[in-house]
């Protein structure tokens, strides 16, 4: 990836700068995924076996952008503005060949495997998937001092995207190659308030709404052609309308003990619109309806208690639902937003003490998230969720001199056994990283 960022002072007091970007990644890898458990003997252990199933990635990304805003302060009267603006350009392109398994793999005996099964191979079926979009954005915000206690600020986006999918075919398939395209418009505007309510705290409000086209996370568009096990037409489907978010914000700042705390408080309500859709089964004319909300508080608080005590900890408490599911999931409507766990806590505190030695310590929480969106009692052999946690990290540093440090940090300090992710089907997982220690020095000079 390369950056060049230029910036140049007005005579004014304005600041314009631009910001040009181009990167490029790419993804080659092969992996095998643990699947089905046969238990020919269930009496047996030394009978039971999972299937092995390898599969690949092959995927190439390019991204261009330029940004060029302005920024500066000015009065109207006895109103100070700080504002901003700009436009931007933005290219962004993917390409995905597809990676197809030949053949099946030998099963794996479960509590004795073998180095020596056969790899099937992984190749190029010679389909592949690539897509692009092209966005002019532009966009202004200012921030009004109405009073030396009360500030409101404002801000409005515009961006006209394009974007283009072409679909390849394996070799030998039957189905021709095929195109798509989508252009449209965009807004984004955000408002909020601020009104200080002593020197050291204040109370603020904050609104914004945002919108999120079909095929925006993939680049890939499709025809809108029904699942045969679902109804629903993919979210990518060419001809629905943008996700439409709302999001509101209530909270309160504060510096406490002579500005040696800082605390925070905050209500906080999202709302996603037009996020499912579903084929009229006449017609076959997609209806795009559905709605999920996320609502909760979050406290925080940082702060040098002392010249050698450091603190910092934070807590969110989330509510998540369905408000509206697609009449073929039933089951959805009212359930929980999969991947939302309910609380999250973390803390942290430092403390220096004589001879150059700083020991800290601190934990994370995370309660449990669930994997499916679905209010229905099922017997799926999947993990049906990822468990709560809580580990304990650890560290102390000792400073040899002004210019040399040593450092060592020991994290999961229990040894805590917990999953740390896991894919939507509920049969690969990351486990979390055991305990295990870090020593490392620091020079200065």
């Amino acid at each position: 990836m390369l950056t060049v960022r230029i910036e140049h002072d007005l005579a004014s007091g304005a600041r314009l700068r631009n910001i040009s970007r181009y990167g490029r990644s790419r993804q080659d890898f092969l992996v095998t995924g643990v699947f089905n458990a046969n238990f020919p003997n269930p009496a047996d252990p030394a009978t039971w076996t999972v299937d092995l199933r390898p599969h690949g990635k092959e995927q190439r990304n390019e991204i261009i952008s330029s940004q060029t805003s302005i920024s500066g302060d000015f009065a109207t009267g006895s109103v100070k503005h700080t504002v901003s603006g700009g436009i931007e350009f933005l290219y962004e392109r993917q390409t995905n060949n597809t990676l197809a398994r030949v053949g099946d793999q030998v099963p794996s005996n479960l509590y004795n495997p073998s180095m020596d099964i056969p790899f099937a191979p992984v190749l190029p079926d010679g389909s592949s998937t690539s897509g692009n979009t092209t966005t002019i954005g532009v966009y202004a915000n200012d921030t009004l001092a109405i009073t030396d206690r009360f500030e409101v600020t404002g801000g409005l986006r515009f961006d006209k995207y394009r974007t283009e999918t072409t679909n390849i075919p394996a070799t030998g398939a039957t189905d021709p190659a095929s195109s798509l395209s989508k252009t449209d418009l965009l807004k984004t505007w955000k408002l909020g308030a601020l009104y200080k309510l002593a020197p050291n705290g204040n109370v603020y409000a904050a609104y914004g709404y945002s919108e999120k086209p079909p095929g925006s996370d993939t680049f890939t568009l499709n025809a809108g052609v029904p699942s045969a096990t679902t109804g629903l037409v993919n979210a990518n489907t060419f001809n629905l309308d943008p996700q439409e978010a709302d999001s509101i914000e209530l909270g309160t700042k504060w510096n406490l003990l002579g500005n040696r705390l800082a605390v925070t408080a905050a209500l906080f309500r999202t709302e996603n619109r037009n996020d499912l859709a579903q084929p009229d089964a006449v017609t076959g004319e997609i209806t795009q309806f559905g709605k999920r909300r996320v609502q909760g508080l979050e406290l925080g608080a940082v702060g040098q208690l002392s010249s050698d005590w450091q603190i910092s900890a934070g807590l969110a408490r989330m509510d998540t639902e369905v408000t509206e599911a697609a009449t073929t999931q039933p089951t959805q409507q009212g359930a929980a937003i999969n991947w939302s766990p309910e609380l999250a806590m973390t803390a942290w505190t430092t403390y220096r003490l004589p001879y150059g030695l700083t020991v800290g310590g601190g934990a994370r929480y995370l309660s449990s998230q669930q994997r499916q969106v679905n209010n229905a009692v099922t017997t799926t052999t999947s993990m049906p969720q990822i468990d709560s946690y809580v580990v304990f990290d650890a560290m102390a540093t000792y400073e040899v001199n002004r210019n040399f440090a040593l450092q060592l940090n020991v994290y999961n300090l229990g040894d805590k056994f917990y999953v740390a992710s896991m894919n939507n089907a509920g049969n690969r997982y990351t486990l979390g990283t055991p305990r295990y220690a870090l020593l490392s020095a620091n020079l200065k000079f």
